[in-house]
């Protein structure tokens, strides 16, 4: 855990191939959200793609910082990527256990997913406060 804290552009790097893996493996499928009577359905394969795309760029920052030797804070950088990780395992209960359940309220499936959004955005802002407090710290 530690040398993944050093490093965290190698987490970044690795989990990339899993979420392309684990998107593939749903490409067929969609997430669907009831709202006011309605549903919203998105498919697997693009939110896939996005975060494949959006954890390279974040594994890009961290790699800037190491090629202009500035540090990330070591407790955020494990608070980002403790989160980011809650915010996987949240999103893949929520395909294991809610996927193609009819019988379950709407109500606590978007519970599910509102949760896993909320941790990524939430890890994504800790992400920015790590890396623009390293980038202008002096020290290295």
């Amino acid at each position: 855990m530690k040398k993944l804290i050093e490093k965290p552009y190698l987490f970044f790097l690795g989990i990339i191939p899993v979420l392309f893996i684990f998107g593939y493996l749903n490409k067929g499928q969609s997430i669907n959200l009831e709202y006011f009577g309605g549903i919203f359905s998105i498919r697997f394969w693009p939110v896939t793609l996005f975060s494949c795309v959006f954890f390279l760029l974040i594994s890009f920052n961290y790699l800037t910082l190491h090629w202009t030797d500035k540090r990330p804070k070591k407790v955020l950088s494990a608070l980002h990527i403790i989160l980011q990780l809650i915010s996987f395992l949240v999103f893949y209960y929520y395909k294991s256990t809610y996927q193609g359940v009819l019988n379950e309220s709407f109500n606590q499936i978007n519970s599910v997913l509102i949760l896993s959004v909320l941790l990524f955005i939430f890890a994504t802002m800790i992400h920015l406060i790590n890396f623009f407090a390293a980038l202008t710290s002096k020290s290295k």
